[in-house]
């Protein structure tokens, strides 16, 4: 049961925009008069952190991990979970996300990015203990709806998630003591995601090698695709035949097929996520 919302964790959040000069446009450390904090030292203050959800209570505390200051939530519970907008943060679309979290519970953290209204958008979802994943999915499907768990929007598990992944971490510390990076980056249509601990990090923010989680943000082409079924056996996979010693020849069998399928083959690795098709037609050629 994956809280998509921050239950008794404590983070310390970066916002960076990729270009040349790399440019941060967001950061918060939640240390008294911080000169790093970006675009100013009033995003420390736990007065500019509001939530959508009264029920959500933010402190700044102590972080035992990093030895520094962290944005603590109070209240744990499904029905706490909400959004929290990053403070000043009206315009980012294209970028990298990243943050230190740490948790005393075993639940999860969610960052929303590209929302273009209250039930448009993504959420990616941190797991750590219940649901040991990161998810990616859509606040179009229900999935980060304020006020509610993963598993109660049906948004892990097989559900409407776009795509859940294992995180790799192993068991984690539910003490604040171990530190975990996320990293969000979106970039046009590629949006790449890592989840590691700190301790095994030479350089946060460096190099972490292969994300996590990879995955396309697509949306449908202007002009259809458009496919022609060669009949070229040399391009077909043949799985059936109801007389294996001596198949129907292609020709006959395209010529007379009544429905398809489709079938994803040459994968090393169990093949996950989701398949769309919009307005699919099959013709005969004119």
């Amino acid at each position: 049961m994956a809280k998509w919302r921050l239950p008794s964790i404590l983070i310390a959040l970066s916002v960076l925009t990729i270009s040349a000069s790399a440019q941060i446009v967001f950061f918060a450390d939640f240390e008294d008069n911080s000169s790093a904090a970006v675009p100013g030292p009033e995003v420390n203050e736990i007065a500019a952190w509001v939530p959508d959800n009264a029920g959500q209570i933010w402190d700044i505390q102590d972080h035992p991990g990093t030895g520094n200051k962290g944005l603590f939530n109070t209240i744990e519970g499904c029905g706490t979970s909400g959004n929290t907008p990053l403070p000043g943060v009206t315009n980012f679309s294209d970028g990298v996300i990243q943050l230190l979290m740490s948790t005393t519970d075993d639940d999860s953290f969610g960052v929303v990015l590209r929302q273009s209204s209250e039930s448009a958008g993504y959420v990616i979802t941190f797991g750590t203990i219940e649901t040991p994943a990161i998810i990616f999915a859509r606040l179009d499907d229900g999935c980060g709806a304020t006020g509610s768990c993963n598993d109660q929007t049906s948004c892990e598990n097989g559900g409407n998630e776009l795509l859940q992944v294992d995180h790799g971490l192993g068991p984690i510390a539910q003490d604040n003591t171990q530190v975990l990076l996320g990293r969000i980056e979106a970039v046009g249509s590629s949006i790449k995601v890592w989840y590691v601990d700190v301790a095994n990090v030479a350089d946060p923010m460096g190099d972490l090698g292969a994300p996590t989680l990879e995955i396309t943000d697509g949306t449908w082409s202007a002009q259809p695709s458009r496919v022609d079924l060669v009949a070229d056996e040399d391009l077909w996979h043949c799985s059936w035949s109801i007389d294996p010693a001596d198949p129907a020849r292609l020709h006959r069998v395209l010529s007379g097929a009544v429905s398809y399928g489709i079938s994803l083959v040459g994968f090393s690795a169990e093949v996950r996520g989701r398949l769309s098709m919009d307005e699919f037609e099959i013709r005969s050629p004119d």
